[in-house]
C-alpha cells in the first residue's frame, strides 16, 4: 500500500517480508515453535541442574575432583577428572547457547513483528491480543536466563578455562563475563520468577496502557479554514515546524490542553512502571534509581558525570543561541517553547520520495558507506 501526495507516491509501513499477515500459518507455525524451544530449553536446563543450587554442586564436584593428592598418580587422576569436569561445564554453556540463540532469533521476529503492528496502528485488536498471548512467552524465557545467570554466577571463576576451549563460549565470553558480574544483583529465583510472572499485570500493563492513551489521543485543529482531526505526533509536529507562529502557536495550546485531559491516567502509568522499576531494585541490592541503567550502557559514573559536565558547559553557548532566536523572531521576553525549532528562514523546495532517498544515502556515503548501506 501506498499514499499519495503532492510530492508524488510515498511508502507505506509494510511487514509483509517478516510474515504475510497476523492471521497467517507462517506466523502460527512460528508461536508454536518458539512454545516448543522454550519448553525443550527448560528441559535442558532440568536436566543439566542449572540454576543457582545447582551452581554450588557444580563448584563442590569440581572442587572435589581437582584437590591436590600425595602420590603421583592420584594426582594425574585428579586432574583428569578436573579436566573432565571443566570439559562437561564448557558443553553444558555451549550447549544452553546454541539453543538460546535460536530461541532468540525466533522469539524476536515474531514479537518484533506483532509489536510492529501494534505500533503502527494501536485500533488492530487482533495485534494487541495476539501480543497479549505472547508476552506469557516472554515471562518463560526470562524465567529461563534467571536460572542460567544465578547458576553461571556461581561457576564464575571457572569461566576463564570454558572460554579457553574455544566454541560458542570464546564467541560470547563478554556476554558470559557480564551476566555471571551480574548476578551478584538478583533476588532468589523464586523472587525472580514471581517477579518475572507478575510484571504482565503491573509493569508491562502499564506500559501498555499509556502506548495505547498516547498513540490514541487526537486533537481537532482548525486551518486553513478546514476542521481536522489530528493525532499527537501531527499536532506536535505542526507546533514545532509550521511557518506561520499563530498556528505554532494554537497547536501548542492544543497539545498541553490534549495531554491535561489524560494526565491522570499517564501519571498512574509512570507511578506503576518506575514504582515497580524502583523496588524491584532495592531488592535486587542496587544502590539507587542510576546503577542499573548506567551499566545497561556500559559506563561507569564517572563517565556519565562528564557526559552531564560537558552538557551543562555548554549551556551557556545554547542559551545565546536561543537568545538570538528569540530576537530573530521578535520575542523580548525570551523564545516560547512553540518557536523553539520555528524555521527562521523559508524554502520552497519539495522533494519526491525517490529525489529523498537519493539525497540521505549521497550523503551518508561521504561519511560512512557502512551507513549508507544500512539506509
Amino acid at each position: 500500500m501506498a499514499s499519495t501526495s503532492k510530492t508524488g507516491t510515498l511508502p507505506h509501513w509494510d511487514l509483509t517480508n517478516i510474515y504475510p499477515s497476523l492471521d497467517s500459518a507462517e506466523l502460527k507455525q512460528a508461536i508454536a515453535q518458539t512454545q516448543a524451544d522454550i519448553t525443550a530449553l527448560e528441559g535442558y536446563l532440568d536436566t543439566h541442574h542449572i540454576s543457582k543450587t545447582g551452581s554450588t554442586a557444580q563448584t563442590s564436584s569440581t572442587s572435589s575432583t581437582s584437590s591436590t593428592s600425595s602420590t603421583s598418580s592420584t594426582s594425574s587422576t585428579s586432574s583428569t577428572s578436573s579436566t573432565s569436569s571443566i570439559n562437561a561445564f564448557a558443553d553444558i554453556v555451549n550447549g544452553y547457547l546454541e539453543r538460546t540463540n535460536a530461541l532468540l532469533r525466533l522469539f524476536y521476529t515474531v514479537n518484533t513483528y506483532i509489536s510492529l503492528s501494534v505500533a503502527t496502528d494501536s485500533f488492530n485488536t487482533t495485534a494487541r491480543r495476539m501480543r497479549s498471548e505472547i508476552d506469557p512467552l516472554g515471562v518463560q524465557f526470562s524465567q529461563i536466563d534467571t536460572r542460567f545467570t544465578g547458576w553461571l554466577g556461581g561457576l564464575q571463576h571457572l569461566l576463564p578455562q570454558v572460554i579457553a576451549r574455544g566454541g560458542l563460549a570464546a564467541q560470547h565470553a563478554f556476554y558470559l563475563h557480564e551476566t555471571a558480574e551480574q548476578s551478584r544483583y538478583m533476588m532468589s529465583e523464586p523472587e525472580e520468577a514471581l517477579a518475572a510472572e507478575l510484571s504482565l499485570s503491573g509493569a508491562t500493563a502499564w506500559s501498555k496502557l499509556q502506548g495505547t492513551i498516547t498513540s490514541q489521543l487526537t486533537v481537532e485543529m482548525e486551518r486553513n479554514g478546514t476542521t481536522e482531526k489530528l493525532p499527537m505526533p501531527a499536532i506536535i509536529n505542526i507546533m514545532q515546524h509550521d511557518p506561520d507562529a499563530e498556528v505554532r502557536r494554537e497547536a501548542y495550546e492544543l497539545e498541553h490542553a490534549a495531554w491535561a485531559s489524560v494526565k491522570e491516567p499517564l501519571a498512574a502509568c509512570m507511578n506503576g512502571v518506575k514504582g515497580a522499576a524502583v523496588v524491584l531494585n532495592r531488592k535486587r541490592g542496587r544502590v539507587d534509581a542510576l546503577h542499573a541503567p548506567v551499566e545497561d550502557a556500559r559506563i561507569d559514573r564517572e563517565t556519565l558525570d562528564a557526559m552531564m559536565g560537558a552538557m551543562r558547559d555548554s549551556f551557556p553557548t545554547f542559551r545565546k543561541y536561543l537568545r538570538a532566536k528569540a530576537r530573530r523572531l521578535g520575542h523580548e521576553g525570551g523564545l516560547p517553547w512553540w518557536d523553539l525549532f520555528a524555521p527562521v528562514g523559508k524554502s520552497e523546495r519539495s522533494y519526491s520520495w525517490d529525489e529523498t532517498q537519493n539525497l540521505v544515502i549521497t550523503n551518508f556515503a561521504q561519511f560512512s558507506p557502512r551507513l549508507a548501506r544500512l539506509a
